[in-house]
């Protein structure tokens, strides 16, 4: 009277490969992510953070005593300066107008940051943590990328358990999160480092991280010919500070990704073989 048992098979194969390709999905994305920090950080290390600019421009003046126009524009010279992580760039050229020839010499020179400046430990503490960041970037892609494989996978998972896995990495990954913001804010604070490096400095970025002033003056030269001499002065952060900045949502959404994806069970191949319980 008794209904034969019947064997049960569990449903071992379905759930687990729905789990694995949902992490695999998000893990292509994080290794992707991880990547682009990476790629950011190797910019940010090598581009200038840093520049300022000064330009002086000659315009003669019309003959109309009652209407100054300008007729036409010319840049006498003009100096840059580039500053990256490791020193800074400086660029000036000047243009002389010869029997009616213009003809201009561009000269450039690198130096690296003074041990006593103020400026070169602001540089330095941005440079340290982007190292920082691109160092455990690396490491986060290789984590990430042997994840993709199943043995190595569950080999860390049995070796050091699911939970301390997952929480090395997601630990690893806020690094990199706060290694950029701290050398993305760190790096505003050139304009104290300035100001402590420029004696009786009333203009530029010893004042204020970006802006721009202009100031014209009528002169006469030896002929008596009046001319306006116009002063440009900018400066502000260049493509490394940027690049920093753009890493910043990138390895927040990095680390979004790794807390939410879980790793799928281990499963030994006994129990993945389909037999009848």
């Amino acid at each position: 009277r008794f209904a034969p048992r019947v064997p049960l098979l569990l449903p071992h194969k379905s759930r687990p490969l729905t789990m694995s390709s949902a992490f695999t999905g998000k893990n292509c994305c994080a290794v992707v992510l991880a990547a682009v920090v990476v790629a950011l950080m190797i910019a940010a290390a090598s581009a200038p953070w840093y520049t300022e600019q000064i330009t002086f421009e000659f315009r003669p003046q019309s003959e109309n005593q009652n209407n100054l126009a300008a007729t036409s524009s010319q840049v006498l010279n003009y100096t840059k300066v580039f500053y990256d992580l490791q020193g800074w760039k400086q660029e000036v050229k000047t243009n002389v107008v010869v029997n009616g020839v213009a003809t201009s010499k561009l000269a450039s020179h690198y130096n690296n940051y003074d041990s006593d400046q103020t400026l070169k430990h602001i540089v330095k503490t941005s440079q340290a943590f982007v190292l920082v960041a691109l160092i455990t970037g690396i490491i986060v892609v290789i984590l990430l990328f042997c994840f993709f494989f199943d043995r190595i996978r569950n080999k860390m998972i049995f070796a050091a358990g699911m939970t301390l896995t997952r929480l090395a990495v997601v630990f690893l990954v806020a690094i990199i999160v706060l290694s950029t913001i701290v050398a993305f804010l760190v790096f505003v604070g050139v304009v104290q480092a300035f100001k402590n490096d420029r004696s009786n400095c009333i203009d530029g970025p010893c004042r204020r991280f970006v802006d721009a002033t202009e100031t014209e003056s009528v002169q006469q030269d030896g002929s008596g010919s009046s001319f306006t001499l116009k002063k440009s002065h900018k400066w502000g952060p260049e493509a490394g500070w940027y690049i920093t900045l753009g890493a910043i949502p990138c390895s927040i959404i990095l680390l979004l990704i790794v807390v939410i994806n879980k790793f799928p069970l281990p499963i030994d191949s006994e129990a993945s073989s389909g037999e009848a319980l």
